[in-house]
């Protein structure tokens, strides 16, 4: 049976390690989730509601070291309990289709893809530990979408507006082939394994999807 993170936070996150903790903060808006700090900008300008996953990784964490830290002091006395590092994570949480999807902003054209891969292993730590369950339920009941923007950084001398082209050729051939074109790999190194759907979107196509209709893919 399928089941969503929207309903599952409000159980994990009441008992005696949470006290402190308003579920409310954990939703919030695309525009939010979206911001982009390096330009302080809104990056997609949209007032659907989400899940902050940021938020739900911060809450994760301080559960987690304020229930270990109580153990670790009872069990020995007192003494200084080290806290576990927090992971990185994705941006939002989002059901599109009647599935929960991760959903990753960059402001950038050519994301570094070792940062978004570790975001992917961490956020699904996270995920699986608040279901209770593994990669056998997300690779049939979790979605995975890549919001870049093409248009960023095309005139810096690196060479990476080479992407922008990259695009019209991309359009060109998902036109002529009618399906997605598999852009940084990720639908190859993700899909059926991790996710059991695996989209990359630019900007543009993610604004105008979600002004027409849900139906993302």
């Amino acid at each position: 049976m399928r089941k969503y993170l929207k309903d599952l936070v409000y159980d994990f996150f009441d008992d005696e390690f949470c006290k402190d903790m308003d579920i409310s903060n954990l939703f919030s808006y695309f525009s939010k989730t979206s911001y982009d700090d390096n330009n302080k900008e809104i990056f997609i300008d949209s007032n659907d509601r989400c899940i902050d996953f940021d938020k739900v990784k911060e809450y994760y964490f301080e559960k987690h070291n304020t229930k270990h830290q109580i153990i670790h002091e009872r069990k020995n006395h007192g003494s200084k309990y080290i806290y576990m590092r927090e992971y990185s994570s994705n941006d939002a949480v989002k059901v599109f289709n009647g599935m929960d999807y991760f959903i990753e902003f960059k402001n950038q054209d050519k994301p570094k893809m070792s940062k978004i891969y570790g975001k992917i292993k961490d956020s699904l730590l996270i995920y699986m530990d608040i279901f209770d369950e593994n990669l056998s339920y997300t690779r049939e009941n979790l979605g995975y979408i890549l919001v870049y923007n093409p248009n960023k950084d095309t005139n810096d001398k690196s060479g990476l507006g080479q992407y922008k082209e990259y695009d019209k050729i991309q359009n060109k051939i998902k036109y002529l082939a009618k399906e997605r074109v598999d852009k940084f790999g990720l639908k190859s190194n993700l899909e059926e394994f991790y996710f059991k759907d695996v989209i990359v979107l630019s900007k543009d196509d993610f604004e105008k999807k979600l002004s027409k209709t849900y139906n993302i893919p």
